[in-house]
């Protein structure tokens, strides 16, 4: 019994060796003449410090869907909104058979705020196929980024006690007062604002007021068809002890298959990121990794989504890939991470495939 364990673990350790220090091809959608991201800014979910939208499943879809506008030489310049794109998502949710979920019901997402925050890529792309990109320049350059702090108005308007007139007219001062420009309101008039102020349905109401902003600064999609890899367990008990996991997932340190989706992918020519949901927080404390922090995640390990950008050789022969990340100017990485100025990370593909829990990837 003994001998024969020892024979396994040695079979894992190589085949482990095999895929994490493979041939590991030298690749950055960033840098070079046709890299679809050469131009392309990272995204803040941020908002400050303090002001997280927690919309990172619309900035890794945008930046996605940027790739592929730049590869199809569309729009050179145009970048895509997260926040067109989160309510994309939202406004037509399917339930798993497929059938819609009940927009009505949307009136409120509590505190003014817009509700986009915390959603699934999946889904955003499944939305978004037959969808647009709005220019996110645009919407700069009349005063929307804050998706929360633009849309607190509306939503305290909505359930004052005022008449139509009255909360158009209060919608408007604040709006004002929050920095939004006057080109937004040489496009949304009283009617459309009338909308937002009074229209059942949450996401409806925003979809009023997006849609008449982006009527001429969008971009039709198609998207390419995708593949879905889940390694996320999705029944772990919270009472479930790590080895009563283990027995039944058979979930190991690492995860070869995940590396080999993610190589295979940016190694095929298709100029087009990997899209990966990670545990967070081993960007920024290496050792909290989605394997290490099961059953359950113990509430230690929170899904993110991220962009792979690129892979090289390290010193050790092992294969590194760079994350482009949504944290703007939040630097609080592990030190193990070298991260260049645009706050993009080297991660090793041994750690980052012990906290991946899912990846997306063109077919």
């Amino acid at each position: 019994m003994f001998k024969s364990q020892k024979l396994f673990i040695t079979i894992l350790i190589l085949l482990s060796t095999s895929i994490f220090a493979n041939d590991c091809q030298d690749i950055r959608l960033d840098q070079g003449e046709n890299a679809p991201f050469k131009n392309l800014p990272i995204h803040d979910q941020m908002y400050g410090k303090q002001k997280d939208s927690q919309m990172c499943y619309a900035f890794a879809g945008s930046q996605f869907i940027d790739a592929v506008i730049q590869n199809d030489l569309k729009a050179k310049g145009h970048i895509t909104s997260p926040i067109t794109s989160a309510l994309q998502t939202k406004l037509s949710p399917t339930r798993a058979n497929g059938s819609r979920v009940n927009l009505l019901s949307n009136i409120s997402r509590g505190a003014g705020r817009s509700g986009l925050g915390v959603g699934q890529i999946n889904i955003l792309f499944n939305q978004l196929r037959q969808g647009y990109s709005c220019d996110q320049n645009f919407l700069t350059s009349i005063g929307i980024k804050d998706p929360n702090t633009f849309w607190e108005p509306f939503v305290y308007e909505f359930y004052s006690n005022k008449t139509v007139e009255e909360k158009i007219n209060s919608v408007k001062e604040e709006l004002r007062l929050r920095g939004v420009k006057e080109g937004f309101f040489d496009i949304v008039n009283d009617e459309t604002l009338a909308i937002a102020v009074t229209k059942k349905g949450f996401y409806l109401r925003e979809q009023a007021i997006f849609d008449k902003i982006c009527e001429n600064n969008k971009i039709e999609l198609s998207l390419p068809e995708l593949e879905y890899h889940d390694y996320s367990p999705s029944d772990v008990g919270y009472n479930e002890t790590d080895d009563e996991f283990k027995k039944r997932f058979q979930v190991d340190e690492v995860n070869p298959h995940a590396i080999q989706n993610i190589s295979t992918s940016l190694e095929s020519g298709n100029n087009l990121p990997v899209i990966v949901d990670i545990c967070a927080e081993v960007l920024t404390e290496k050792e909290k990794s989605f394997k290490r922090s099961l059953p359950a995640m113990n509430g230690s390990c929170s899904n993110h989504s991220v962009l792979v950008i690129g892979q090289r050789k390290a010193m050790d022969n092992s294969c590194q890939y760079l994350v482009r990340n949504s944290w703007g100017d939040y630097r609080n990485y592990d030190e193990a991470w070298e991260v260049d100025e645009k706050g993009q990370i080297w991660v090793d593909a041994k750690t980052l495939s012990s906290s991946i829990l899912k990846v997306i990837h063109a077919k």
